[in-house]
C-alpha cells in the first residue's frame, strides 16, 4: 500500500456523493448493517462491552489487552451515521475492531490506512455477501484514506468504492 495508492482512494471518497441511493447501495449498506448486528450478538456471548466517552485506545496492544480478558470498550464519539441507528453503529464498530483488528493477529495491530486495509481484509472472512464486503468497502478504507490523506475524519458516506480492492 502506497501512499499514492491511499491519496487516490482518499480522493475518490472526497469525491462521493454523500448519500448513494440509487444502484446497490442502499441494499449492501443494510447487509453490512445485518451481519454486523449479527457478529455482535455472537461477540457478546463471549465479550463484554462498555461503552465510554472517549478514545479509549492509542494503540492496538491496548485493546487486545482488554480482548484476551474477554472485555472491550467502545467509544460513542463521532457516532452519527446517515443509515444506521446509534446502536447499530456500535454494533458495527464492536463487530470491526474484533474480528478486523484482532482477528488478524499482532502482524498490522496498527489503526493506520495499512492497518484497517488489513483489518477490512480479515473482517471479509466473516460476511457472507459480496454486498456486505463493498459496503464495508468504503466504510472502512475509504475513511481510513481519507483520514490519513487529508488528516482528519472525513463526512460519513453511504456510497459502493467497487475499484479499490474488490
Amino acid at each position: 500500500m502506497t501512499r499514492e495508492f491511499r491519496d487516490r482512494v482518499g480522493n475518490q471518497y472526497t469525491n462521493m456523493k454523500s448519500m448513494d441511493w440509487f444502484g446497490d447501495s442502499l441494499q449492501a449498506w443494510d447487509s453490512l448493517l445485518r451481519e454486523s448486528v449479527q457478529h455482535a450478538r455472537i461477540l457478546r456471548q463471549t465479550f463484554s462491552v462498555k461503552y465510554v466517552e472517549y478514545e479509549p485506545y492509542t494503540k492496538a496492544s491496548q485493546m487486545f489487552s482488554d480482548l484476551e480478558n474477554h472485555t472491550m470498550q467502545v467509544s460513542v464519539l463521532h457516532n452519527t451515521h446517515p443509515l444506521w441507528t446509534t446502536e447499530q453503529n456500535l454494533d458495527f464498530r464492536f463487530a470491526h475492531d474484533i474480528l478486523g483488528h484482532w482477528k488478524m493477529g499482532s502482524c498490522h495491530n496498527v489503526f493506520n490506512f495499512i492497518g484497517e486495509v488489513a483489518a477490512f481484509k480479515s473482517q471479509c472472512r466473516y460476511l457472507r455477501n459480496r454486498e456486505s464486503k463493498l459496503a464495508l468497502q468504503t466504510e472502512v478504507i475509504g475513511q481510513a484514506a481519507y483520514r490519513g490523506t487529508f488528516g482528519e475524519f472525513g463526512p460519513q458516506k453511504i456510497g459502493l468504492m467497487k475499484d479499490v480492492i474488490l
